[in-house]
């Protein structure tokens, strides 16, 4: 065993998470993990320098949970300083920037504790830290000094500086970090389906789904059958190193096994995640010798290596000079940009030391004259990175190893003569861009939908950046806000513009205030109306064409793509952006520039096959889903159906005359029956509950086990002769109560004060009581039946069942209809008027029983099948359908989205494109080239910049019969024609005599309404398009704000030969 990897050190991750506010960090668990997150809080973080970078820095690391942060300055706030440091006024100008924004800081998060320093940074005072981080430090001696303390004393030390649109970070996390877990990712399973006697070994997995493995990768392998030498467990792995890939379904690992017996089938196997140790320089060392730059845009190739002598080249010019480069101005970019010159000239003498061929000086001179300036898209970006780098400390992810640079300058305007700076809250966005520029945001109409995480953030930049917020007295520009959801307590995590006093209030109207706090001069207006079809009357063709641009901050699919259909409809850009853990994506979408939302999206998640959860799960997932279904069906649906009982209603009718399978039948009368025959007219008892729930435990992981195996033992072959108990099928073996084993018993006190809370009787959380009940409860000898039938698998067409489920339903409904109504209603609650209470899912609430239950019994089903178990956390995450959020990839998202809203404002003011016979003018963009999407992934680190994609242009080629009109459409381009009261017939002599197109078919909704080929449809060439529609077109309904109807039109050119035409085709509309 030799070839093994087996000397690795595997990792290890925290898991005690006491203490640790699982219900305001719900969201931050299933990224950090629990314990990661009680690490997080022994942490003491040192933030120095509280410019708009630094207050990002801070804020998101106390949002995040840390122990303690101080934030540390010895600098009065400055006007420019307004321009990205959201807790500064006007009043503050002239006062230290530490202690002014101390006091909100620490309002972010109860459990950090959160001070201000304004001493020097002695030794003393270092030592007392985790991690020092600098921000835009104006000393390289000072800066050379600490980062020398640290190094020497296992502090992390992580130094960040925004200038203008560019900015550097660097992190040293000391001569040896143990690095836990690169990714974040969850560790692959994988099925074996055959396993080579070879060097290297090959390994076959099967199609079920993708191994998902990498080279470099680690692996152990179970339950394989024959060439068992590659067996261990999770206890005590064996562990393989992934050498190869050979496609999705096969890999290669370093081990020679030529000598082990041969695979005969069965297997699993699983990634394991190994300890990597990594050795970071000092910033002194790493300054001559920074080794590889990280790169997040490859148009930008190059430019890391110039900006490491360019940022070098500021600090000693603001040594020499005593301020930073003046902005714009052309003698300081000339002095520094000899600087530059002088520097790299020098390391080339040095044998190993950082130098390029040449300076590039036009890009360190826009460097140098943009310098002074301050953003807050720049200030938030960095900010969220270099948050997640403080986490890191914990072992969790990936370090910045050791440099990231990046620069957003296609956003610098061509010409910029206007660089004033006359004492104002927006001279740091002055300094970049000039006084006309501000002028354009100050008159911006902005849509922003939704007021969550995303929303918050993006609040904060717009108002820092003067969006909106010019002369009321004007009475231009607006940010329209619109949000329909309440806050929650999980939401305080990463939604910092709200407070434990604003929960269950409106998060549109409590962002907005706080916003207003930040600059006064905001103009907003918030909604809780959603943005949807149903809403047309309040979101009108008017108010999306009052709009300059449109930014999502939504968390679901169908919500941005109806948005993004609105922007394509009215030609309006639209910013797009998401997040998923510290995964984060943005997308620019400008009309006939880029494709849309909609032109590239993942596939919805496939849904599990019923097979698959209700018999052979082999996935955690499919045994999560399945208790999830299991709570519904115990907790909810069957006491719905209770109530619906008691209450008179005929229910028991209308199952009858549902359609379904009497076996469903059978299943539904049975449940009600249970609930009945357990409440016994309100005398029901929480020791009922236990028996009723030691019952169910025995049936769903004892008997109906055994009735499987019975069905389908172990020996069993399919039709073709192969194993039925191969490939995702797992054998399972049933369990044996234990009132002693946790799991068991956890079970047990879950379903019975589940049953207590929906039957209205006191609930008890003392485990020893219930067990001590669950011993008592006596449970029937299980013997397996004949006249069960289970469906094998998916394409097996037995319909399942019992032989008896007909007479089954035939006794149960004379039992249920034979019971005296009065004796069950005669406790019925007073103020709903209901008997019971069903349990209505919630997962933000742990004590109440919900995710308990379906962890326990997720977790029993997944030994049943030797699937490994989920904790609490991860069973929320998944059962919750929670999407993993934290404020370090929020805030850094943003930024990004931000630093594109520039872009789009350069172009207002320009004349709209000329679209001739098509819709309405779009208006001018910039160069696609100029705009960025982006796929940041924080945990990695991994940071990927492109341009977007062109909106794809339909052209004719008559070798493949495709055949457009106009040529070189696109999806922004539709017809319109504004031509009230036009007739069928004159419809088609329009499209006939202006663009020679025959209109072979015309729809409207789902009706057809002309075909030329049905007689009836000839008679109404001569009605109104729009009579006919309101009066005999069901399927389509005109709101009373609609301007025009959309038709879905077919044409052919003059040699018969269908010409595809932009859709739909909009008739102006005359009545209202």
């Amino acid at each position: 065993m030799e070839d093994t990897a087996n000397t690795v050190v595997l990792a290890t991750e925290a898991t005690d998470a006491e203490g640790v506010d699982t219900d305001l960090m719900s969201r931050v668990i299933p990224i950090m993990g629990a314990g990661n997150l009680k690490k997080m809080m022994s942490l003491r973080v040192l933030v120095s320098g509280m410019s708009g970078v630094g207050a990002e820095i801070a804020k998101n690391c106390i949002l995040c949970g840390l122990g303690a942060v101080t934030v540390h300055d010895t600098q009065n706030v400055e006007w420019r300083d307004l321009a990205a440091h959201f807790y500064l006024s006007p009043s503050d100008v002239g006062k230290n920037r530490a202690t002014c924004s101390v006091t909100q800081l620490s309002e972010l998060n109860p459990y950090t504790k959160v001070t201000a320093n304004t001493g020097p940074l002695d030794d003393a005072f270092l030592k007392t830290f985790s991690v020092v981080v600098l921000a835009n430090a104006d000393s390289q001696a000072e800066v050379l000094r600490v980062s020398d303390f640290c190094h020497e004393n296992d502090i992390v030390f992580i130094k960040a500086d925004v200038r203008g649109l560019f900015s550097a970070i660097f992190t040293d996390f000391g001569k040896v970090h143990k690095v836990q877990d690169k990714t974040g990712e969850e560790p692959k399973q994988a099925i074996v389906a055959a396993v080579s006697q070879a060097n290297p070994c090959v390994v076959t997995t099967h199609e079920d789904k993708p191994h998902g493995l990498g080279t470099g990768d680690y692996v152990y392998f179970e339950e394989i059958e024959g060439m068992t030498e590659l067996n261990s467990s999770e206890k005590d792995p064996v562990v393989y190193e992934v050498v190869g890939v050979k496609g999705l379904y096969a890999f290669e690992i370093k081990v020679d096994s030529t000598g082990f017996k041969p695979y005969t089938g069965r297997g699993l196997v699983n990634e394991i995640k190994i300890e990597t140790p990594l050795k970071f320089k000092s910033y002194r060392e790493s300054l001559e010798k920074p080794g590889d730059f990280i790169i997040s845009d490859f148009a930008k190739f190059g430019r890391a290596e110039q900006y490491h002598i360019g940022f070098q080249a500021l600090s000693e010019f603001q040594s020499k000079k005593g301020a930073l480069p003046k902005a714009g101005c052309k003698d300081d970019a000339k002095a520094f940009l000899e600087i530059a010159r002088e520097l790299n000239e020098a390391s080339k003498k040095k044998e190993g030391s950082h130098n390029v061929d040449s300076v590039d000086e036009d890009l360190l001179a826009k460097l140098a004259i943009t310098a002074q300036g301050t953003l807050n898209p720049l200030c938030a970006f960095v900010g969220g990175v270099v948050a997640q780098e403080v986490l890191k400390k914990t072992g969790k992810f990936h370090p910045i190893y050791q440099w990231f640079y990046f620069d957003s300058l296609e956003c610098l305007p061509e010409k910029v003569e206007d660089r004033i700076l006359e004492g104002t809250r927006y001279d740091g966005q002055i300094a970049v861009f000039g006084k006309a520029f501000q002028q354009k945001l100050f008159d911006l109409n902005l849509f922003l939908v939704g007021a969550g995480a995303l929303g918050c953030e993006f609040l904060k930049n717009f108002a820092l950046m003067g969006v909106a917020c010019g002369n009321a007295e004007s009475n231009k520009g607006l940010l329209f806000l619109t949000d329909m959801d309440n806050i929650e307590k999980s939401n305080l995590s990463r939604q910092f513009l709200f407070r434990d006093s604003d929960i269950h209030k409106m998060k549109s109207a409590c962002a907005s205030r706080s916003a207003k706090v930040m600059n006064s001069e905001l103009r907003i207006k918030a909604s809780e109306i959603p943005v949807g079809e149903d809403t047309e009357d309040t979101f009108t063709e008017e108010f999306w064409k009052s709009q300059d641009v449109i930014v999502n901050a939504l968390d679901n699919i169908k919500a941005r793509l109806y948005v993004d259909s609105q922007c394509v409809k009215n030609l309006k850009p639209l910013l797009e952006s998401g997040t998923l853990g510290t995964k984060a994506n943005s997308q620019v979408v400008y009309p006939r520039i880029t494709e849309s939302y909609a032109s590239s999206r993942d596939p919805p998640d496939a849904a599990i096959p019923m097979c698959t959860l209700k018999n052979f799960p082999h996935q955690i997932e499919h045994t999560i889903e399945w208790a999830r279904n299991l709570f519904a069906g115990n907790f909810a649906n069957s006491f719905e159906d209770s109530n619906t009982f008691a209450t008179g209603d005929d229910f028991i009718s209308s199952v009858l005359g549902s359609g379904s399978a009497p076996a469903t039948q059978r299943e539904r009368l049975a449940a009600l029956d249970d609930v009945l025959a357990l409440y016994k007219n309100g005398t029901v008892t929480f020791a009922d509950c236990v028996a009723w729930g030691r019952k169910q435990f025995q049936e769903l992981y004892y008997n109906a086990i055994m009735q499987l195996l019975f069905n389908f033992p172990e020996d069993a072959v399919t039709s073709t002769g192969a194993a039925f108990w191969s490939g995702p099928k797992r054998p399972p073996v049933p369990l044996t109560f234990d009132a002693e084993d946790q799991e068991h018993l956890e079970f047990i006190v879950a379903t019975a004060n589940l049953l207590a809370a929906s039957m209205g009787i006191d609930q008890e959380r003392d485990y020893k009581k219930v067990a001590e009940l669950a011993k008592k409860v006596t449970v029937e000898p299980f013997t397996p039946k004949s006249g069960i039938k289970i469906k094998g698998g998916e394409d097996d067409e037995t319909v399942e069942g019992a032989d008896d489920d007909e007479v089954i339903v035939k006794r149960l409904v004379e039992k249920l209809n034979a019971l005296d109504k009065s004796k069950l209603t005669a406790k019925k609650n007073a103020e709903t008027g209901r008997v019971f209470d069903p349990q209505v899912f919630e997962k933000d609430d742990d004590k109440n029983f919900h995710v308990a239950f379906m962890t326990s019994a997720s977790n029993l089903r997944a030994a049943n099948y030797r699937i490994k178990p989920a904790d609490f956390h991860k069973t929320k995450k998944i059962a919750g359908r929670i999407i993993p959020a934290i404020a370090t990839t929020t805030a850094m998202i943003t930024g990004l989205v931000a630093l594109e809203l520039y872009k789009i404002v350069q172009s207002l003011g320009l004349p709209a494109h000329d679209t001739k016979d098509l819709a309405e003018g779009a208006p001018r963009a910039l160069p696609i080239e100029s705009y960025r999407n982006s796929y940041i992934n924080l945990a990695l680190p991994s940071f990927v910049q492109s341009e977007p994609m062109p909106c794809k242009k339909n052209v004719t080629n008559p070798a493949k019969g495709l055949f457009y009109y106009p040529e070189g459409w696109t999806l922004w381009d539709n017809f319109t024609i504004n031509e009230p009261n036009i007739t069928f017939q004159q419809f088609l002599d329009y499209f006939k005599n202006t663009h020679g197109l025959t209109v072979v078919s015309m729809s409207c909704g789902t009706s057809l309404v002309y075909n030329p080929y049905f007689p009836a449809h000839k008679e109404r060439l001569g009605k109104s398009i729009e009579d006919f529609v309101r009066s005999d077109v069901p399927s389509y309904s005109i709101k009373p704000q609609d301007k025009f109807i959309n038709l879905v039109v077919l044409c052919e050119n003059d040699e018969e030969q269908d010409v595809e035409i932009p859709d739909p085709v909009r008739l102006r509309i005359a009545k209202h």
